[in-house]
This record gives C-alpha cells, structure tokens and sequence, in this order.
C-alpha cells in the first residue's frame, strides 16, 4: 500500500482518501482542501495505517472510492479519530451478485485482463469523463495493476464484512455507474444503514469528487 500528501500544511484536521484500483495520487492533485490530505492506493499488500501520521491530528475524514471502500473499512473502522466516513460509488461487499460486483464479472475482468482490456475498463468506468481521466492517468504499469487485483481478489475473499464496524454518514452513488452498478449499491448501503445521495456520473467522476472531497 503507498501513499502521498497532497497537501500537508500542519492543520489539525486530516483528510484520508483511498483510492480505487488501479489509480494513484495523480487524479486527486486538483482537489482544493482545507485540511492536510493524503491518498492511499495501490492495495496489493494491504497495512495498517502509519500511527505516528494520525496521531498528529485532532479530526479525521475518510472518503473511499469504488474497491477502496473495502479497504478504508478494514483500516479505518478501529480510528476513535475519524469524525466522518463518506463511500463514492463503491460498497463494503465489492464482489457480491447484490451488493457489488458480481463475482462471475470480477473473476472475467481479471482472467481477461490485459493492456486492452483495460483500456476498455477505463472507458466503461469514466463514459464521457473519459478524456478528463486521461489528463491525469496514474503513473503505473500494467503488470503492477493487475499483480493488485489479484491480491484484492485473495484478501477480499479471505475477509468478508458481515457487517460494518464502523459508523458510514453517507454513500454518494452515480447512477450511471457501469462498475458498481447503481442498484446494487442502493442495496448495500440501504442494508447498512447509511443515508444514499444519488447523482448522474459514471464510476469515475472528477466533478463528483470536487463536489464532495472537502
């Protein structure tokens, strides 16, 4: 697991964000926030978070993308720090008929993964955000990306989240998500309890994480 400060002045408060697979720190960089914000990605070995980092702050906020809700759950949940949880389209069951991904699409997209393939991934997550991601493509190669699938795939089946830990406030849902399909979404978050707010963005929206990243 890395991370980055992208901004880190010495406030008191601290903004978390972990990314989506695949991604980096690159396509956060614009995000204006008051707070110090850092972004974690890159899960193909998935460790607790740096204590002495969090001890220098008075109030955390955690937002989470798409496969990082998952993770952000299993890191964040024993944080007394954490003031404020928010999932972007993504969910605490990411493999699941239901709730999530169906798992015969997860075990295809990983099987079938190569540099095309995921290419076409991209374009089917960012629909006509498209050229916007590609402003601000992660600094990765393609045998690192899919080295991480293969390890979320392992550890998301060997740790599944009967129910969550921790306290969610809202789960922000796009309903033209071809990833985490909307409806699917709706049922998770409706079964956890967390108030829903959908909005009209594909999984990958710049314009979304503007309007709720704060």
């Amino acid at each position: 697991m890395r991370s980055m400060f992208l901004k880190q002045d010495g406030t008191e408060n601290l903004v978390v964000l972990f990314s989506g697979w695949g991604t980096d720190f690159n396509i956060f960089k614009d995000i204006e926030i008051d707070s110090d914000f850092i972004v974690y990605y890159d899960y193909t070995i998935i460790e607790p978070i740096d204590e002495d980092i969090l001890k220098r702050y008075k109030n955390i906020t955690v937002y989470a993308w798409s496969l990082g809700v998952w993770v952000a759950e299993a890191l964040t949940s024993g944080i007394d720090k954490v003031t404020k949880r928010v999932a972007i389209n993504g969910t605490l069951w990411p493999v699941d008929a239901a709730r999530g991904i169906n798992p015969a699409i997860f075990e295809g997209t990983l099987n079938g993964l190569n540099e095309n393939t995921l290419k076409k991934f991209i374009k089917r997550m960012s629909l006509r955000e498209y050229e916007n991601y590609m402003d601000y493509i992660p600094a990765r190669n393609f045998d690192d990306i899919r080295r991480e699938l293969v390890a979320l795939r392992e550890v998301i089946s060997n740790n599944d989240i009967t129910s969550p830990h921790s306290k969610w406030d809202m789960a922000v849902i796009g309903n033209d998500d071809l990833i985490f399909v909307a409806k699917n979404q709706i049922n998770a978050w409706q079964e956890a309890g967390v108030d829903i707010v959908c909005k009209d963005v594909p999984h990958y929206s710049a314009s979304l994480f503007r309007e709720y990243v704060k």
